[in-house]
């Protein structure tokens, strides 16, 4: 079942909206020939306009009209049996839905899905999540704002054989029950969807909301609050979902800080004026996201992509304030992409966060093909921060095939929880043909990276030792002489100095030597010096 809130005003809102429902309320809907986006869109405005020229006669017809409409708005949208797609009639259905919506700005929707009976708990979440996806995109392409649709993640329930599942319409607080038969199994259609999302502008370099875009194979707790959206333990069959998170940034924000209430502090709620504050997490479909980020890469200047991978012990929460905290002091202008996999966010998960980080890679592998093949990005950034270094190189590695072109401008990985053997004899050799430059951030005074190694043996690759170990074909750059955090790790993301060197590098494209890089080098191989 498929359910759908419409929240406003009792009466309509126009007289525009009567014309409108003239035009799309045909008597046989299945006679109709569809128009195009641009079509629909371009009647709309000029139904608007023609309004105030209406005589006693037109305003009858129109009254009539607005009853008939009200009747198709609260209609069922029909499937066949195992199929998420929709029909020529459901799609006209659907435009009298969306006219309505159009001329009705201060309405909302809210859409929930159910399967078909006897399914088991996973197929049924796929199934309905198909048809709530079908029926939100065509919406979307009739011009309503991705942000008055959203998308309410119930427990699978199995209709009844009786309704074979349903849509439910509630007009002006009216709900009305409309019974469609439930989606398939199968996996959700494929969609090209444009979208309302937008960069959140200048306010990105001054302060005010951060836009960032998300991809995780984390489950979802059911908890619809931002702090437990997300949990620690894995998606069923791996299934990444895809959305985008606001994140709100204070005036009195510094950089390399991710302000947040001090745990000491009895009262602990963010305050705007102080904190940076997690304010939406809106879950989308793979497809629409796709898109988003599209719109996104059109309207900036650089058309570039920058995806961060979070690591050990942090929590979708924690990662999105982290990545939108980067995007915010990098002054990035293209699509920030945080890239989350399953860390329990516990000191105390150490192993289990390991074992997550190894599982994730075919799915971030899978990811980055996606990001540098279809949304358009002039360049793709990728920065990986301690075990999610993991992850990236064994999915960077998976997708490493002889002959294969150059997808990266930048991959860094920072203080890199790696096996420095492997990664120089096994893992270097096969990915560094897939990017432009790739840079390793170390550091003589990581501690949790010394605790790493006591627990594996081997050194790990993001530790400075003495003597230095300098892997050939990349830029390797010790950053022990800046001030860091009390474990020496967290320094890529709380670092003034490394962040003004990452704008060099990301935004400004320059490899060493810049800024304060000072060159040095091991067993006769060159590296750089951070001061």
């Amino acid at each position: 079942m498929i359910r759908s809130m419409i929240r406003g005003p009792t009466a309509l809102a126009s007289t525009a909206l009567s014309v409108a429902l003239v035009l799309v309320v045909p008597i046989d809907l299945r006679a109709q020939v569809l128009p195009g986006n641009a079509q629909f869109l371009a009647e709309s405005t000029a139904i608007a306009g023609a309004v105030e020229n209406m005589d006693e006669l037109q305003a009858a017809e129109l009254g009539q009209a607005m009853e008939r409409a009200r009747a198709l708005l609260i209609q069922a949208v029909t499937f066949d049996a195992g199929s998420a797609a929709l029909s020529d009639a459901s799609k006209e259905l659907l435009n009298t839905k969306a006219w309505y919506l159009w001329f009705n700005p201060e309405l909302t929707l809210t859409l929930s899905g159910n399967a078909d009976p006897g399914l088991g708990e996973d197929a049924a979440r796929t199934q309905s999540r198909a048809r709530v996806d079908a029926v939100r995109g065509y919406l979307q392409e009739r011009g309503i704002e991705l942000d008055r649709i959203g998308v309410e993640e119930a427990a699978p329930e199995a209709p009844t054989p009786a309704s074979g599942g349903g849509v439910e319409f509630a007009v002006s607080g009216d709900p009305t029950n409309l019974d469609i038969p439930p989606p398939t199994a199968s996996p959700p259609p494929a969609q090209s969807v444009p979208t309302t999302i937008e960069p959140s502008g200048k306010k990105r370099y001054n302060w005010g909301t951060v836009r960032i875009f998300y991809a995780t194979d984390r489950n979802r707790t059911g908890d619809a609050s931002v702090e437990k959206m997300y949990g620690g333990d894995r998606a069923p069959n791996g299934r990444l979902e895809f959305g985008r998170v606001d994140v709100w940034v204070p005036r009195v924000h510094r950089p390399g800080v991710v302000e947040r209430p001090a745990w000491y502090t009895l009262w602990r709620s963010p305050d705007p004026d102080k904190h940076m504050i997690v304010q939406k997490i809106q879950p989308l479909g793979e497809a629409v996201t796709y898109d988003s980020l599209r719109r996104t890469l059109t309207a900036s200047t650089s058309k570039e992509a920058l995806v961060f991978i979070h690591g050990y012990n942090v929590s979708f929460h924690e990662a999105a304030l982290r990545t939108a905290q980067l995007t915010y002091d990098l002054g990035f202008d293209g699509a920030p992409i945080l890239y989350s996999w399953p860390s329990k966010g516990s000191v105390f998960h150490y192993t289990a966060d390991r074992e997550s980080a190894e599982w994730t890679a075919r799915h971030l592998a899978g990811f980055l093909d996606s990001v540098t093949a279809i949304t358009g990005a002039k360049r793709v950034h990728v920065l990986a921060h301690s075990m999610g270094n993991l992850a990236l190189t064994n999915a960077l590695d998976r997708m490493a095939t002889p002959g294969r072109d150059t997808v990266f401008s930048n991959v860094v990985l920072a203080a890199p929880d790696v096996d420095v053997s492997q990664f120089e004899q096994q893992l270097a050799p096969a990915i560094r043909p897939l990017t432009h430059r790739l840079t390793v951030y170390m550091s003589g005074n990581d501690k949790a990276l010394r605790a790493s190694r006591s627990i594996w043996t081997h050194t790990r690759l993001g530790e400075a030792t003495d003597p230095m170990v300098v892997v050939r074909g990349l830029d390797t750059i010790d950053a022990s002489a800046v001030p860091t955090d009390l474990l020496g790790h967290g320094y890529i993301a709380s670092s003034r100095q490394l962040i003004d060197d990452l704008i060099l590098l990301i935004n400004q494209h320059q490899g060493p030597p810049r800024g304060s890089l000072r060159p040095a080098t091991a067993a006769g191989l060159a590296y750089w010096q951070l001061k």
